[in-house]
């Protein structure tokens, strides 16, 4: 014989069944949960170099070392590092042309961006390792969320010396097998780190402040996922070339479509400026490269920039310099304080200003890109070993 529930047992059991299907669809892990999944894309696509593939080259390590008395001596440390026979990682090509680490993210300031998770899980922290008298990855994307930590996984102590776009830094001296943790606002632009001590040893950190991003691996391929649906502007940066242009992107910056599901950019083919491949500077390269560059320049949109500047360097110092431009189109930049090693005449080709004309001996080239309403120095090669890259101008009048 069957038992009967009753009526108000099956009200009771309804109540609380009903109630706890209503929370779930509600909340999950404390978060509104929406009952309509939101949709999301994903955009995909590969880098690759155009023609002949760049060789990497070893990285020239000196033997010897100089003391502020000019006294000549050896590091067991040196000598170490050059036994490896270590090559230069600036350029990484795969054999079939894939470009690596170029950083390819939103860079439109509409776009969303997710609250900070209020517990900071893993994947935390983003670690930067010193191994083998290199700094790995050499480009090291993720969330200015996170907290950073580098570890001195070598033999040997180093530096760590990192220069933001902003007023934030660190200098630190790091032991053998010793870590420090950083917490790192959002920057516009990768920012490099380097050793003092080695001066090869070089990195570059970009915190960003969504997670719209993506890395190209040696393949030169990349995945950004999770992208919120509508058109936005997108930027892939390396540091040889900056944003890189192309026939997709002839302007540098993109804007692309994204919608549910899968975006595939195909392969998109970079070529290398055919006068500025990297290479050591030779007088007979710098020559025709500054040729070049008169040749291409762009009058029109260089009278734009003519004016004063402030320039803040690296190390913090601050300059008036001012922006002529002459007969022949070139932008001059002066400066009352005529030591600085940054002035000269340059070519104003689209938003770069190229240099032409060094106002100093040993200089070898510099590049100011214009990017946010001010000039950074994106390209800095220098024969006496000075470092003034990601110097800013910021217009006065």
């Amino acid at each position: 014989m069957t038992k009967r529930v009753p009526v108000s047992l099956w009200l009771l059991v309804a109540l609380v069944g009903f109630t706890s299907v209503s929370h779930a669809e509600e909340t999950e892990g404390g978060r509104k949960k929406s009952a309509t999944p939101t949709a999301f894309g994903s955009l995909t696509g590969r880098i690759v170099i155009a023609g002949e593939r760049p060789e990497q080259e070893r990285l020239a390590i000196p033997a010897t070392q100089k003391d502020l008395d000019d006294n000549e001596y050896k590091l067991d440390s040196f000598e170490h590092y050059r036994s490896l026979g270590l090559k230069d990682e600036s350029l990484l090509v795969s054999p079939d042309g894939g470009l690596k680490n170029v950083v390819v993210w939103i860079s439109d300031k509409k776009v969303p961006i997710p609250p900070t998770p209020p517990v900071r899980r893993l994947p935390a922290p983003a670690s930067l390792k010193f191994e083998n008298g290199l700094f790995q990855p050499r480009m090291l994307a993720f969330e200015a969320w996170r907290t950073l930590e580098i570890v001195n996984a070598d033999k040997y102590a180093t530096n760590t010396h990192w220069l933001s776009l902003g007023d934030e830094g660190f200098n630190d001296l790091l032991e053998v097998k010793a870590s420090r943790q950083f917490q790192l606002q959002a920057q516009a632009l990768p920012t490099r780190v380097r050793s003092d001590i080695y001066p090869w040893a070089q990195a570059w950190l970009f915190p960003v402040a969504h997670p719209y991003f993506a890395v190209t691996h040696a393949d030169g391929k990349f995945h950004i996922d999770r992208l919120p649906l509508g058109d936005w502007e997108f930027r892939a940066w390396h540091e040889k070339f900056g944003y890189l242009k192309t026939k997709e992107w002839p302007n540098g910056p993109f804007t692309q479509k994204i919608e549910a599901g899968r975006t595939d950019l195909g392969t998109i083919r970079f070529e290398l400026p055919p006068t500025e491949k990297p290479q050591p500077a030779e007088a007979a390269r710098l020559e025709d490269l500054r040729k070049t560059r008169i040749k291409h320049n762009e009058k029109g949109n260089a009278s734009e920039f003519a004016g004063t500047w402030k320039m803040k360097l690296p190390a913090g110092f601050e300059y008036d310099v001012k922006l002529n431009q002459c007969d022949n189109g070139l932008l001059e930049l002066t400066s009352t304080h005529g030591a600085l090693l940054l002035l000269g005449d340059f070519a104003c080709i689209g938003s770069e200003l190229r240099l032409v004309k060094p106002r100093h001996e040993r200089i070898d080239d510099y590049i100011w890109e214009y990017q946010d309403g001010r000039f950074v120095l994106t390209r800095d090669e220098q024969a006496h070993g000075g470092n003034y890259r990601l110097a800013t101008l910021t217009r006065v009048q």
